[in-house]
């Protein structure tokens, strides 16, 4: 893995003390490159869908293995692994492939049952199960949420919504009228259809309510506040370089991101407190796809 650090915003004079670019270097070689972390188990790191630092531990996400999750002590390298598939309680039919740490506790959307769990750290260190819903949330033709993530005030969706390109929720469980725009100037698919097309990574601020929302295939992102009073946007990148767009006549959707010419841009986000990074590369997405390099991180604050 080459990386180049490019400063942006209000980093640079913070780049040679700053911890949380190390903690992001640190966690995606692991996530790279190691097969074996735990004394007595393993983690078959390639097939990790999403990780989190929570204090000085690392949580893997394993969609394909027996039990989802793994959570590994860096300093005993305790390894705990936590999760089944199942429909009984405390199982899982369908677990998304992102979750988020929120209040000491362990966020992921159960897609098959359409319910968001909370699993705090601490009963899971226990080995003890103990789950909590936090949003039973709504799913229909024009409101179709794949991940979400949870401020202090709203609920908020990635997706494809037929109205902006997030679907937020109020703490009442009830769809808000707030519309987030996309940030292309693109008159070519309407709609629920414009989310299936530019799929998105989003983060939030671990103690905060900030969050940061990128495009895939471009290097378009935008930080967001989330308040009582609604969510606000607070800094928009600079005009880059968008999905490109192939034709599929014939198709539901008639168009596709074309990955030969679209770049990767943006393919990871970590975030801390103070800062966000961004792996990013410059390969085209297929190029990306098949070695998986980060060529730079960016990163930026959250003012």
């Amino acid at each position: 893995m080459f990386v180049i650090w490019k400063n942006c915003k209000n980093c640079k004079s913070r780049v040679g003390n700053n911890p949380g670019f190390f903690s992001f270097f640190f966690s995606v070689f692991i996530f790279k490159f190691i097969s074996s972390v735990a004394k007595s188990d393993s983690i078959n790191l390639f097939r990790v869908s999403d990780f989190n630092i929570y204090e000085n531990s690392l949580i893997f996400m394993n969609i394909n293995n027996d039990k989802i999750f793994s959570y590994l002590d860096l300093d005993t390298k305790e390894l705990v692994k936590f999760g089944a598939k199942g429909r009984a309680e405390n199982e899982f039919i369908q677990a998304s492939g992102k979750f988020l740490m929120y209040d000491s506790s362990l966020v992921v959307n159960d897609f098959g049952r359409r319910i968001l769990y909370s699993i705090p750290i601490e009963k899971i260190l226990l080995k003890q199960s103990e789950w909590t819903e936090v949003l039973k949330y709504p799913y229909s033709r024009d409101f179709r949420p794949r991940d979400f993530i949870i401020t202090d005030y709203h609920n908020i969706g990635i997706g494809s919504f037929a109205n902006g390109m997030l679907g937020i929720i109020d703490k009442q469980d009830n769809i808000t009228d707030i519309t987030i725009p996309y940030p292309l100037e693109d008159n070519k698919i309407d709609g629920i259809f414009k989310g299936a097309i530019y799929q998105t990574l989003i983060r939030k601020q671990p103690s905060g309510n900030k969050f940061i929302l990128s495009i895939l295939s471009s290097d378009i992102f935008e930080i967001f506040d989330s308040s009582e009073s609604g969510i606000t946007s607070i800094f928009k990148s600079a005009d880059g370089n968008v999905p490109v767009l192939k034709e599929r006549p014939g198709n539901v959707v008639n168009y596709a991101i074309d990955y030969k010419n679209s770049i990767a841009g943006y393919t990871d986000i970590f975030a801390t407190d103070d800062y966000i990074y961004m792996g990013y590369s410059n390969l085209s997405y297929e190029e990306y796809a098949s070695n998986g390099t980060i060529r730079e991180i960016h990163c930026y604050d959250w003012q």
